[in-house]
C-alpha cells in the first residue's frame, strides 16, 4: 500500500486515539468545529480511497477492460492492490450507496 493511500486510515486512527483528549483541552465550540471537520475530511478521504480501489479492481476484469479499450494484463501488472482487497473495497463502497 502506498503512503498516500494509507494516510486516510492512519489519520482516522490518530483521530480516534486523540479526539477525546483534544475535545477536553479546547473550548467546546472550537472542539466541536475542529473534530467535526477532521471527521468529515477523513471520512471523505477514506471513501475516496475505497472507491478508487474498487474501480481499480473492476478495471482489471477482462469484460470491463474490453469495454474501456485498455489492457487488463498491463493494468494488473502495474497495480499494487491485491484483488481481494479491491473486491472488498468495491463491495463496501457499493453497499454504502444502497438505499436504506
Amino acid at each position: 500500500m502506498t503512503p498516500i493511500v494509507a494516510t486516510p486510515f492512519l489519520v482516522s486512527g490518530l483521530l480516534w486515539l486523540t479526539g477525546a483528549r483534544v475535545g477536553r483541552r479546547l473550548p467546546p465550540a472550537a472542539a466541536a468545529v475542529l473534530l467535526t471537520t477532521l471527521a468529515l475530511v477523513t471520512a471523505l478521504a477514506t471513501g475516496l480511497v475505497l472507491s478508487l480501489a474498487g474501480v481499480l479492481w473492476l478495471a482489471q476484469l477482462p469484460q470491463v477492460a474490453r469495454v474501456g479499450h485498455w489492457s487488463s494484463i498491463v493494468l494488473r501488472s502495474d497495480t499494487w492492490l491485491p484483488g481481494v482487497a479491491g473486491a472488498l473495497a468495491g463491495v463496501c463502497a457499493f453497499a454504502y450507496y444502497l438505499p436504506q
